[in-house]
């Protein structure tokens, strides 16, 4: 064989399919490395995105942990302050109680001396553990907070991270020191809020090497020893960075971002698996290098086809048009519509999806073979179609070599059908003539359902816009319940925007007012449990939005998948309904209080009316009538007498008169028969009279006529304003005006009193403001009472006036 090889004049037989041999073998090799470079490239930016990823998940971590820790050095200092005011006498679980040590974040917190004896706790029972070590962690005697290792709190308790603080002695150094314990599960619980993926580790390390929490999908895991691990000698030199190994723990490689807590002898360490960052990346891999493959056995099946063209020529022609004809059965069973065309955009072939569209519609234009599709495509630009301009920059780029490809959208209307096409154009690579493809896909129906989908979105975010509510989907499953979406108008009903809420949904709950918390909880589980409409009212807290708002939530539920529940509903701000009610509530129950003090004051008038006629008119009648009785006698004995007995008669009879009259007066005064201005008068001097307040009158009404029911109405609330000024006031001058203003009378009391707070509740069994305010109102008027400490009180009534009215 070599013997022919190397034959001068049978080498020229061989040489043309060594050379093909010889670019099948380059063509290979570029095949190969363009694979192998694309996916060690993928490797490597799935590598950088892992990194950054973690970095930014180490950088979260790290302000996690370090906010936990200065909450927990924030609680320390109350604590310590607290004990040190109060000694042994300070009640940490009260302190938790009241929320001043947050019970959510410690599992425990006590109060140790410096011989490791527990001074206080918050734990009823149980005997301490390693407190001597505790009080160890502060010999130096730093002031800062000082991280244990992990430890039961308790014998056969759960296990917790100290956090202490040291107590300074009297003298100096370790008085004993304050110990809050932190779960290692509330550290890890940023794993369940930066969603990590299932293999992914999330760990916070000491600078000893003690593990303080780890986790790993659902498995949580703390004290192992780190220190033979890499972690520790990169930390060493480098205070943030990244690594990859496998780990000491479970085995697995993995990428890791580590960063050193600033001012806290911790290492927030974040990794992601190596299963997961090449998860999505090793199918497509593999898929490549079989295309790969099959490419290298097409070009080495191609290299020994056209070697036996040499050696064949007649089962090679046969062979040709076998796969020119497979390469058009194959292009023709393709769905989208493909083209060749040449460098001047001359079609050279299409399939039969082209030909059968064009001859129906015309994609773009009626060309088929031997058509210019880009001198087409130019006349339709010309004649103002931006698609067909668009594709024929882009065709021209292509076949100029300006350009590798790409791709463009196509519309086509014929008369009421409209049609839309992903028209993709590549051009072949290589040495020859150049030669495009031209492939255009129907995306019709999914431009048209974008345009359906987007109608619809907008038309809810318009409805959710103008609901006076906020429209809200929940979420409960394994991982607990969180917010998937929120309407904008969310700060109106919660305080905080809709992204915020979103972004925290744990942030709506703890608005919860406590009384309202188990109900709220109740009718959720209610609801979930039964899969019924969730209708809950309550309260939430609200202290930057003026206080306490009411809330009413409607919801339906609908099952998602097993153990998944997710609400469709909305949540309604009724806060001005509550307080309507409430304000209605009240008035309602303190007119039953006025009308019950109306019927007890009438009860008392009537008592005293028969006191008034029993003892003092019916006593003087009795005496009247024994007069009349005796004066025969008293006539028949001494005729001279008579005088006399009738004089005391009729003194008698004008007592009795005077009674009538005061009975008469209390009732109604008659002097309101003569007109408001002079019963205003007479009552003003009856007061002065009668209590020695100074006290006048100021007519600047002139002359005024009210019906009887108005002249009493207006009578009557001057007597309970002079009565209040004299009980409660402490007034030594009252002034009482009338006066007209536009169609309305004003009357006014004015007193130098000591005054009150207007906005302060009103006193129990206080009903004298409240019946003038009653009697104003039937009269269709306003009473207002303008009063401050030490600055006296102003009673002013206004109520309609018309003088031509009042005289008919």
């Amino acid at each position: 064989m070599f013997r022919i090889c190397l034959d001068p004049t049978r080498l020229r037989h061989f040489l043309p399919p060594l050379l093909l041999a010889a670019c099948g073998v380059v063509l290979i090799g570029v095949i190969w490395h363009s694979v192998l470079g694309q996916i060690e490239r993928e490797r490597i930016e799935a590598i950088a995105r892992a990194e950054q990823r973690n970095t930014n998940l180490a950088i979260a971590f790290d302000e996690y942990v370090t906010r936990m820790i200065r909450d927990a050095d924030g609680a320390s200092r109350y604590v310590a302050r607290e004990y040190a005011r109060l000694g042994a006498r300070v009640d940490i679980r009260a302190l938790m109680a009241d929320r001043l040590v947050d019970p959510r974040l410690f599992s425990a917190v006590d109060i140790i001396d410096r011989n490791g004896v527990l001074i206080s706790s918050s734990l009823e029972d149980g005997l301490p553990v390693a407190f001597g070590d505790l009080v160890r962690m502060h010999a130096d005697g730093g002031d800062e907070v000082r991280i244990g290792k992990p430890q039961p709190v308790r014998p056969g308790g759960p296990t917790a991270i100290p956090v202490t603080r040291r107590l300074p002695a009297a003298g100096g150094g370790v008085g004993g020191v304050v110990a809050l314990y932190i779960e290692p599960a509330r550290f890890t619980g940023f794993y369940r809020e930066a969603s990590m993926q299932p293999g992914d580790v999330l760990a916070l390390v000491g600078l000893d090497g003690i593990v303080r929490a780890r986790r790993v999908g659902a498995t949580e895991r703390y004290g192992q020893d780190a220190t033979g691990g890499a972690l520790l000698q990169r930390q060493a030199s480098q205070l943030s960075g990244t690594h990859a190994g496998r780990s000491v723990h479970d085995g697995v490689q993995r990428h890791y971002s580590y960063r050193t807590l600033a001012g806290y002898p911790l290492i927030a360490l974040v990794g992601a698996a190596d299963d997961e960052i090449y998860g999505a990346l090793r199918p497509r891999h593999r898929r490549e290098r079989q295309e790969a493959t099959l490419a290298t056995l097409l070009v080495i099946l191609s290299g020994l086809g056209i070697a036996v063209v040499y050696l064949r020529q007649g089962r090679t022609l046969v062979r040709l048009e076998e796969t020119q004809r497979f390469a058009q059965s194959t292009i023709d069973a393709l769905s989208k519509h493909v083209a060749v065309i040449d460098r001047e955009g001359v079609i050279l072939r299409v399939n039969k999806s082209w030909r059968d569209y064009a001859g129906s519609e015309g994609v773009p234009a009626d060309i088929l073979e031997g058509d210019n599709l880009l001198k087409a495509c130019d006349k339709m630009a010309g004649d103002g179609n931006p698609d067909a301009a668009a594709m024929a920059e882009l065709l021209r780029g292509v076949a100029q070599g300006g350009r590798r490809g790409g791709n463009v959208e196509y519309s086509v209307r014929r008369g009421a059908t409209a049609r839309s096409f992903q028209v993709y154009v590549s051009r072949f690579e290589g040495p020859g003539p150049v030669r495009v493809v031209v492939a255009a896909q129907d995306i019709s129906w999914r431009k048209q359902v974008e345009n359906q989908l987007r109608e619809s979105e907008l038309r809810f975010k318009s409805m959710a816009a103008n609901i006076p509510g906020m429209l809200f989907q929940l979420r409960w499953d394994d991982q607990g319940r969180a917010f998937t979406f929120v309407s904008e108008r969310a700060d109106e009903v919660c305080g905080m925007p809709a992204e915020q809420l979103a972004a925290d949904s744990a942030a709506f709950f703890d608005l919860l007012h406590p009384e309202s918390r188990y109900s709220f909880e109740e009718t959720m589980a209610c609801s979930r449990q039964a899969l019924k409409e969730w209708n809950w009212e309550g309260r939430l807290r609200l202290a930057q939005r003026g206080g306490d708002k009411w809330i009413n939530l409607r919801a339906t539920p609908r099952a998602a998948s097993p153990g998944t529940v997710i609400w469709d509903g909305a949540i309604f701000n009724i806060t001005e309904s509550k307080r309507h009610e409430t304000s209605l509530l009240e008035a309602r129950t303190a007119l039953v209080e006025l009308a019950a003090h109306q019927l007890s004051i009438k009860d008392e008038e009537r008592k005293h009316i028969a006191r008034e006629i029993h003892d003092e008119l019916g006593q003087r009648l009795t005496v009247l009538r024994m007069d009349v009785l005796m004066l025969p006698r008293t006539v028949a004995a001494d005729p001279a007498a008579m005088q006399a007995a009738v004089n005391d008669m009729r003194d008698g009879i004008d007592g009795i008169l005077r009674i009538v009259r005061n009975i008469a007066s209390d009732l109604r005064p008659a002097v309101l028969d003569i007109g408001v201005v002079e019963a205003i008068e007479w009552l003003v001097e009856e007061f002065r009279s009668s209590l020695g307040i100074a006290c006048s009158f100021r007519n600047l009404a002139g002359e005024v006529t009210l019906d009887e029911e108005r002249a009493t109405g207006v009578f009557r609330i001057l007597q309970e304003s002079l009565t209040n000024a004299a009980r409660h006031a402490r007034a030594s001058r009252i002034v009482v005006r009338l006066l007209r203003q536009g169609k309305a009378l004003c009357l006014e009391v004015q007193d130098d009193g000591i005054g009150f707070e207007p906005a302060q509740p009103r006193r129990a069994r206080s009903y004298g403001v409240a019946g003038m305010r009653e009697r104003a109102a039937m009269l269709d008027g306003e009473l207002g009472i303008f009063s401050g400490t030490g600055q006296g009180t102003r009673v002013r009534l206004v109520i309609p006036y018309a003088p031509q009215t009042m005289e008919k």
